[in-house]
């Protein structure tokens, strides 16, 4: 978003949800560069498929051509099905995780610092990905962004997930235990989100600006919390808040047509 106002992010929930983080996003020469990640643009995008034999994200030789992409990563049905990211790794860029026809169920462990801000998830097959989140000496978790789409993947926060600028979750399962933001015009699509918290980590949602919560289903537990800010919508959302949760609408955000039952 460009201007001097910024964007909270859920990765400061695991704070006081008076306490806010911020990202400015900026275009320089057609680029869309975000604080602490390296994309420069489209020039030196690279597209590779899964090849193995080991289970490193990072390692060029478990790609094909041996090359890390950042343009799309392709999973056509090669071992290992479990990918991992290695700990506080750099910060990872991809504008899309395409996985072809057929393709297993893969598992991305140890995700932190990830950012997918093209296409986002195309799934043409009928297994879903799963990403396990993790937090990151960054700062950072899972960022979609731009129209970026989570497709249908399983997404289990053990930090923040944030969906950006037009990004969706499309119908994602969400497992949130941490942080799940969505901000500028984002939507939570058709998803499905489980909210729980616990006394030591509260789990929180997010939605500021102009972003919604469209037709998720969203089930918030005890010690979580639900927050519409600035002119955000609850949409047409279905949204069952248990005794120990919170939903609060501040600002001109509204609960639109939503099923709110508390």
């Amino acid at each position: 978003m460009l201007g001097s106002r910024s964007l909270r992010l859920a990765s400061v929930f695991t704070w006081p949800p008076t306490v806010r983080g911020a990202v400015v996003s900026v275009f320089l020469a057609g680029a869309w560069l975000l604080p602490g990640f390296g994309f420069e643009g489209t020039a030196r995008a690279q597209n590779a498929t899964w090849a193995g034999p080991g289970a490193t994200w990072t390692d060029s030789g478990n790609w094909s051509p041996a090359t890390v992409p950042t343009n799309t990563a392709i999973f056509a049905g090669a071992n290992p099905t479990t990918v991992t990211f290695p700990t506080n790794t750099p910060d990872i860029n991809i504008n899309t995780l395409q996985f072809n026809a057929g393709a297993p169920a893969y598992t991305f462990s140890n995700v932190s610092g990830f950012l997918i801000n093209g296409l986002g998830i195309v799934n043409n097959s009928s297994n879903a990905p799963t990403f396990n989140v993790v937090s990151n000496t960054s700062g950072d978790g899972l960022i979609f962004t731009n129209s970026a789409s989570a497709a249908n993947a399983i997404i289990v926060t053990g930090f923040s997930v944030d969906f950006i600028n037009s990004a969706t979750a499309a119908s994602a399962t969400i497992t949130n235990t941490n942080g799940v933001g969505f901000q500028n015009s984002a939507s939570a699509g058709n998803a499905t989100i489980t909210n729980t918290g616990t006394a030591l980590q509260n789990a929180f949602i997010d939605f500021g600006f102009t972003a919604t919560a469209a037709n998720a289903h969203i089930d918030n537990g005890v010690f979580s919390f639900i927050t519409f800010e600035e002119s955000a919508t609850a949409g047409n959302a279905s949204i069952v808040s248990h005794d120990g949760g919170q939903i609060t609408f501040e600002n001109t955000s509204t609960a639109g047509n939503a099923t709110i039952t508390t």
